[in-house]
């Protein structure tokens, strides 16, 4: 058993009960096309797969619909059936055929004039196609594909359409030798699996444990159920080339499997490695970023990351929600590089940062501007709350021991946002003010 293996799990389903080669019931027991892939998937998958008898093909559905069967395991996909199934991969192939009397010549098939009725099976997706594709044919309904056939034989209907091993089961198994299959429409049976909605990690195991089947498998159970049987002055050349079709395209979905389960391997080796690279991307992006918005040497916020803010042409401001933009500028700090070298001025630089986030908190931007230039944007503050914090950080700087120097002072220039104003213009001001106060001596706090 593989590794999807579960603990032993109920699965309910209904089946189209006469439609055999593909699937039927006799005796109440599943058999055809379908019973034998369920065994398969039983073996596989670990499920217990339980059949709930019906006694027709739209009862199938009804009980698929309400959820009381939560399987379907042999039917085309279509937009009615989107809405209350959900479907595996394509399984199984097979051609679909026209089959009228032999006196009927149709050379265009169903688009022939001679062509005005058809016999369609209730909750087939002949009928969804027809509506479509024909809409101008006229539609009996009956209940089987023998029905069908016998519309055909008595006259009642021009053409039946049915699926390829089906019809040429029913044609042999009833002797309808008036009959004849003319030839092959644009439709064809695409199998599938369907399961009701909610039961996505069933259907999850059902699609994992088809990649599993064999192409020896799927070739055994083909061969047991195409027992062709040729009908008498029936159009041999036809029935063959409906064959050929079918073998070909089995041989190319079973080769689609290998070709899958390799691809897959190989799909899932890459993912897995580009999940790994994405990964390393996003850390190196974010890294980047980081490294793009602040200053290598303080780690504040640098120049380049203030001008996204002050030069966003949203950010304007009502009076309801103030704030406030300081400048500041070290004092004689050319003096330090020039006596005691760079080294020695990135390390007061670092002590001045440091003094800077001790009294600012979440609700202030703290940035290096270039230089010995800092900035501060002091969110949801006035002109006089930023003031004070100035007053405070001036105090402090006079207290603080450098290194290098005795003493240490700033210049400081303070503005608030006016009513619709830009950041650009605010800054603008303060910096204006900030060079107001190196021009007053220095040491200041110089309001715009």
């Amino acid at each position: 058993m593989s590794w999807i293996a579960v603990a032993q799990k109920t699965v309910t389903y209904c089946i189209d009960p006469d439609w055999l080669p593909y699937e039927g019931i006799e005796n109440g027991q599943h058999v055809g096309i379908s019973s034998d892939y369920i065994k398969l998937l039983e073996d596989i998958s670990g499920y217990h797969f339980l059949l709930i008898p019906t006694h027709s093909w739209p009862e199938s559905l009804e009980l698929a619909h309400s959820k009381r069967c939560q399987l379907i395991p042999m039917l085309n996909q279509t937009e009615e059936r989107d809405t209350f199934l959900l479907f595996s991969k394509a399984y199984f192939f097979s051609p679909k055929v026209l089959v009228s009397k032999k006196n009927l010549s149709l050379a265009q098939g169903l688009d022939d004039p001679n062509v005005k009725t058809v016999a369609v099976i209730s909750g087939y997706r002949t009928i969804e196609y027809l509506n479509n594709a024909h809409p101008n044919l006229k539609q009996i309904v009956v209940t089987s594909e023998k029905e069908g056939l016998m519309a055909v034989s008595e006259g009642l209907v021009d053409v039946f359409v049915g699926s390829t091993l089906s019809v040429n089961n029913e044609l042999f198994k009833n002797g309808l030798d008036n009959l004849k299959i003319t030839g092959l429409p644009e439709l064809e049976d695409e199998l599938r699996m369907g399961v009701a909605f909610g039961e996505e990690e069933l259907l999850r195991v059902i699609d994992e444990s088809l990649t599993q089947i064999t192409i020896h498998q799927h070739a055994d159970i083909f061969n047991k159920w195409n027992k062709i049987q040729v009908i008498d002055n029936t159009n041999y050349g036809l029935i063959w080339k409906i064959m050929a079709v079918s073998i070909a395209m089995l041989s190319l979905l079973l080769a689609g499997f290998v070709s899958a389960r390799k691809y897959n391997k190989k799909l899932q080796s890459k993912n897995t490695e580009l999940l790994h690279l994405q990964k390393e991307l996003e850390i190196s992006n974010e890294e980047l970023r980081i490294q793009s918005s602040r200053d290598a040497l303080t780690s504040l916020y640098n120049r380049h990351y203030i001008n996204q803010i002050i030069e966003n042409p949203t950010h304007q401001y009502a009076s309801v929600a103030p704030m406030a933009l300081i400048v500041l500028d070290l004092d004689f700090f050319k003096n330090i590089n020039d006596t005691f070298g760079h080294t020695a001025g990135d390390k007061v630089l670092l002590e001045v940062s440091r003094l800077l986030k001790r009294h600012t908190d979440e609700t202030h931007i703290l940035a290096r501007w270039g230089g010995e230039e800092f900035v501060i944007f002091c969110k949801q503050q006035n002109l006089e709350d930023a003031h004070r914090l100035c007053e405070r950080l001036q105090e402090s700087m006079r207290n603080f021991s450098f290194s290098y120097v005795e003493k240490l002072s700033c210049s400081f220039g303070v503005a608030e946002l006016l009513p619709g104003e830009s950041l650009v213009n605010c800054f603008t001001r303060a910096d204006a003010a900030m060079y107001q106060a190196k021009t007053n001596g220095r040491d200041r706090i110089e309001q715009a």
